[in-house]
């Protein structure tokens, strides 16, 4: 089971990297470190190092990883399913939907946020 996930999230992230993310605009500005894909790349590497094995029971009420990370087995499944949301949004074109995602992980793993692109802040419509 270990390696099917494995492998799937590989896939997931290596797809978002291959066919790469949707050219930002050039009056987007934003820092060529902050685009989608690298940043799913970066998130990858920071999810392998924590090495958080898939619960082996469904409910598993604690998976450990590396540097201290412990998480339930549910948070471990919905972070490996934003993961490849996030390299799916990357993949067609939805940079701040993805972003979103990867978002959500780094709250769970207790991950520094990382900035939008001035393009995904919103301003309400005045009435």
């Amino acid at each position: 089971m270990l390696s099917v996930r494995s492998a799937y999230l590989g896939l997931a992230l290596g797809s978002a990297i291959i066919f790469g993310a949707a050219s930002t605009k050039a009056a987007d500005a934003t820092p060529p470190s902050q685009t989608c894909a690298q940043e799913l790349v970066v998130l990858g590497g920071q999810w392998d190092a924590i090495g958080l094995p898939p619960p082996t029971k469904p409910g598993q009420s604690r998976v450990e990883g590396r540097g201290g990370h412990n998480h339930t087995g549910g948070e471990v499944d919905f972070m490996e399913q934003q993961l490849g949301k996030a390299a799916k949004s990357c993949k067609a074109g939805q940079e701040h939907e993805a972003m979103l995602r990867m978002d959500a992980v780094r709250a769970i793993m207790k991950f520094a946020e990382i900035p939008h692109p001035a393009s995904h802040h919103y301003v309400s419509p005045r009435s």
